[in-house]
This record gives C-alpha cells, structure tokens and sequence, in this order.
C-alpha cells in the first residue's frame, strides 16, 4: 500500500529570509511579464512553485532585479522590512496607475540562535503558486496599460534599518480612489507576506 509523504521543512530564519527574497524575485518578473512593461521577448521560461513563470533575460534589468532582491533579503534577516511595494506609472505624466503592494510581518522574536519553525514545504509552495495564478489571471481583471509606462520599487522599512548607497527616500506614488484587488497570502512561520494590488479605474 502506497503512503503518502509530507515534506516537513525546519525554517530558520535565515532559510526564510531566502525563501521570501526569492518569492519577490520570482513575482516581481512576473508582474513586469503580465503586464506588458518589457517585451516578450526579454523572458525566458522556467519552472518554479510547479508552474511554468518567467523570468528576464535582459542583462541590464537582471542585474538591477539582483542588487534589490538581494537588499530584499538583508532587511528579512534583520527583521525591519514592513512592506514592498511595485508601483507602475504611466511614462510621460508621471501619473500612478498601478500599485502592488506586499506587506510583511515578521516574527521578532526570531533570530539566529533561535529553534526553527516546522511547516510542509508543499504548504508554503501552495500558498505562494496560489498567489502566481492570481498574477497570471490579473490580465483579465485589470485594466489594459493603454500608454507606455515606467516602474519603480518601493520598500517600507523600520527606522533602524540599515540602506547601501543605491536607495534613497520617495514620495509615495499614491492613486486617488483606487480599487483594490486582495491576492491571496503566504507565511513561512517566521515571515508573512499579504499581497494587494490596487488600481486606477477607468471611469
């Protein structure tokens, strides 16, 4: 008789921090995929959560995606990332059309010392490909990006926080009276990720 087996992982925080860093890495290329910012033909296919996504092949932009994943994975360690956000706007006027907001709660008392949190693997990678399916499905529900448009990223962090020389300080980037579209969640134990994304309508 065949026994079915679960995965279950011990998740440090340094694992977790690894897990999430890379969860942004795979998102992030593809919201920029779905939504059209850079050519098909600047991404190639992998597998990855049990679904085929893609990730850029432009030098230029992977090297950019790099330094902020691995910035990303540096305040996950230290504990003091509260929320990134992708933001798109439109080329020419500046104008936000396009928010995607991650908010993250981490589990402070976590720390390098600490005992590891217990949690299936397959359960996180559920959590997360639930999530990819709602990008790839967001074509559908969100308006068409009628001009050309432009991305910036954006990360919200603790006043302790510790920044290399290539961030600075932003406005916001804020849309009057958006809709707001809730995407579904994921947690490690240690980290928790609540995404969102919010948009302008067309009246």
């Amino acid at each position: 008789m065949a026994v079915a087996q679960v995965s279950r992982a011990r998740i440090t925080l340094q694992g977790s921090a690894e897990m999430v860093s890379e969860f942004f890495h795979i998102a992030i290329n593809s919201i920029l995929f779905v939504r059209g910012l850079y050519g098909y033909t600047k991404f190639d296919t992998i597998s990855k959560y049990g679904l085929q996504v893609r990730v850029t092949n432009d030098e230029d932009l992977k090297c950019y995606l790099q330094q902020v994943v691995a910035q990303l994975n540096n305040w996950l360690l230290a504990k003091t990332i509260k929320k990134v956000v992708f933001v798109i706007q439109e080329a020419v006027s500046d104008e936000t059309i396009e928010r995607w907001e991650f908010d993250i709660e981490c589990d402070k008392d976590m720390n390098t010392e600490s005992r590891a949190k217990v949690k299936p693997i397959e359960e996180i990678q559920k959590e997360i490909r639930v999530f990819m399916r709602q990008v790839l499905g967001s074509v559908h529900l969100l308006p068409a990006l009628e001009n050309k448009c432009k991305f910036d990223i954006q990360v919200h962090v603790g006043s302790e926080a510790e920044f290399d020389g290539e961030w600075k300080d932003s406005s916001d980037k804020k849309i009057s009276t958006p809709t707001i579209l809730h995407l579904n969640s994921f947690s490690t134990l240690v980290h928790t990720v609540k995404p969102h994304v919010a948009y302008k309508s067309h009246d």
